[in-house]
């Protein structure tokens, strides 16, 4: 977001995250995209005082509408399904369900893509 008044022009730097639901999304501890990586950046803003210059803005939920202009309607709709199963205590999927730690999670599409009752969640809030 750009700023400006008539002397001069400041830029501004704005920051989306729900620590709520991002920090939920995990499956295996040494997944690139697990919560520890948004704890360590956090952790870094917040040592040097960066946090203090950055704008929080609410994250919003992606739409579908969004969220189809770049995945298919039959993935996203997969992926809701799924995560809401996992959420489900004693529901079932076509998948084996794994757990590292105490979280139990899925790999539907190949190893490196997990799916955990927060994944849903997370990904639209990041998406939006």
């Amino acid at each position: 977001q750009l700023m400006s008044s008539s002397t001069h022009h400041q830029q501004v730097v704005a920051v989306a995250y729900e620590e709520d639901y991002c920090l939920k999304h995990e499956a295996t501890r040494f997944h690139p995209e697990g919560p520890e990586r948004l704890r360590a950046i956090l952790k870094k803003l917040r040592e040097s005082k960066l946090i203090h210059k950055l704008r929080k803005v609410k994250s919003r939920p992606a739409t579908d509408e969004e969220l189809t202009r770049v995945h298919d309607a039959d993935y996203v709709q997969r992926l809701e399904t799924l995560s809401s199963q996992l959420s489900e205590k004693g529901s079932s999927t076509k998948y084996p369900v794994k757990t590292d730690g105490n979280v139990p999670y899925i790999t539907p599409v190949g190893a490196d893509t997990y799916v955990c009752e927060h994944t849903a969640k997370a990904a639209r809030l990041a998406a939006g």
